[in-house]
């Protein structure tokens, strides 16, 4: 091997060994990620803190759990209410004498939705709408104007836009917060772009602003 050979392959392994490095080193920034962002949690060092009645929740079946815009946490428990400041439970019951507290101690649903408005459906089938500068709950019953019943509320969602949307096991229901309009949407056997059927699970809106 004459001498130009020698030093074009020691040239090409110094070049191999540098890229080597260069690649290794990617690879660790690229695995630690951003500087100022955490590593995620050794899932083998979580630690629980655990919450029941001796605690002040109101009761020991948690149902749903939504978080306001101050930074509450909202617990709907089978009897009760319950927000959470970090420090103590404060306990939302009904009241006969008062239209403004929740209609059924029952909670079933919870949603804070795209405009910081808090959400919940009680056990008797009640939307309510929590005002936070009030301290109370305006009561929404979801009644159709050709008296068909919409008694069981399955899903909240709330768009993009803000809109409301609640799926029962009697069709879709839409509402628009500034115009406090109600619409209805069920199956018609007659008309082939309507709902397949009147009982709604789930609603998703996608990337593309598509309602499922």
């Amino acid at each position: 091997m004459n001498n130009h050979l020698i030093k074009s392959w020691k040239f090409f392994k110094i070049l191999l060994w540098t890229v080597g490095v260069f690649l290794a080193a990617g690879n660790m920034v690229a695995a630690q990620g951003p500087a100022d962002e955490p590593l995620p949690p050794d899932i083998h060092n979580l630690r629980f803190e655990r919450y029941g009645l001796d605690e002040g929740l109101s009761q020991s079946s948690v149902v749903c759990i939504v978080q306001d815009a101050q930074g509450f946490m909202w617990f709907g428990t089978q009897d009760g209410l319950n927000r959470y400041d970090g420090y103590s439970f404060e306990v939302f019951r009904n009241h006969p004498d008062d239209v403004h507290s929740l209609s059924d101690n029952q909670i079933v649903r919870c949603l804070r939705d795209q405009r910081d408005i808090l959400w919940f459906v009680t056990g008797d089938g009640i939307l309510h709408r929590y005002d936070v500068a009030l301290r109370r709950f305006e009561r929404y019953a979801i009644e159709d104007p050709q008296e068909i019943g919409v008694r069981n509320i399955r899903v909240l969602y709330s768009d993009v836009a803000g809109v409301l949307w609640i799926g029962t096991s009697g069709g879709l229901v839409k509402h628009v917060p500034e115009t406090d309009v109600w619409t209805y949407y069920r199956h018609d056997p007659d008309d082939a772009q309507s709902l397949g059927h009147n009982v709604v699970y789930a609603i998703l809106e996608d990337r593309a602003g598509t309602l499922w």
